[in-house]
């Protein structure tokens, strides 16, 4: 089998196993948002791509919502996104899956000068 082919065999078998993964009883985010009642799936996600994506805290956010209409605290934000940590668990280990049984890892490995150095001159 050529190389090009084998790498697409390798990525389609990789969804299909996390396609298997969320059909999982129990591990569906509809059912998730249905069983605490405070939020929707939309906004899950949104609150969990501002804080990880675009770096927004919490705080930050709790205020946003709140002038949006939806009144939720800090405290309540902090605990959705944890249980959201769990219900992504399957994704996460099958992607960490794939990086380890992959052939080659790329990574950026350039130095970085530190602003106060203190016993290095890079990061």
């Amino acid at each position: 089998m050529p190389k090009t082919r084998r790498r697409r065999a390798d990525r389609d078998q990789f969804w299909r196993d996390i396609i298997a993964a969320w059909k999982e009883p129990g591990q569906s985010v509809t059912a998730f948002c249905a069983a605490r009642g405070t939020a929707t799936a939309g906004q899950l996600a949104h609150v969990i791509v501002s804080k990880y994506c675009d770096h927004l805290p919490l705080y930050r956010q709790e205020a946003i919502l709140g002038r949006l209409g939806w009144d939720v605290t800090r405290s309540t934000l902090c605990d959705q996104v944890i249980a959201c940590a769990g219900v992504l668990e399957p994704l996460y280990r099958l992607m960490c899956d794939r990086v380890w049984f992959s052939a080659a890892l790329h990574t950026d490995d350039t130095p970085v000068p530190l602003l106060a150095p203190r016993r290095t001159a890079h990061a």
